[in-house]
């Protein structure tokens, strides 16, 4: 739940999930964007790879660090945005299930990023 100054709760769901946390930020150039949800810290890179079209995500667990994660994404730098086509599976919270969605602009030089995110929480559905 969020609170709107001290009146009353809030919250926002689509579909199944909660939304966690949702915003936009103009990312400083060559800066990590560290996100705090509860105990876990995702620590997201921006990359470019020549060798490949398109853009793309890896996501890399530091060893022996259980609450972290290190999110790679790669050539996300079309000033028109990219992004994912659903939401990516980033770990649990419980028995519930965080998935991270986002679009990026890339700003002038394509060196300074705008990212519109929403992180998610919710029981993934079990089909039969």
């Amino acid at each position: 739940m969020n609170r709107v100054g001290a009146l009353m709760d809030t919250s926002i769901k689509i579909g199944k999930y909660k939304i966690v946390l949702s915003g936009t930020i103009i990312a400083i150039y060559d800066q990590p964007l560290i996100f705090t949800i509860g105990s876990l810290t995702y620590t997201l890179l921006f990359a470019s790879d020549s060798t490949k079209t398109g853009s793309y995500v890896t996501r890399k667990q530091p060893e022996g660090d259980k609450q972290s994660l290190v999110v790679t994404l790669y050539n996300f730098d079309n000033a028109l945005g990219s992004g994912l086509s659903k939401p990516i599976s980033m770990g649990n919270i419980g028995d519930e299930k965080l998935l991270l969605n986002f679009v990026i602009l890339a700003m002038g030089d394509l060196q300074n990023r705008i990212m519109h995110y929403t992180w998610y929480q919710g029981k993934e559905e079990t089909s039969a």
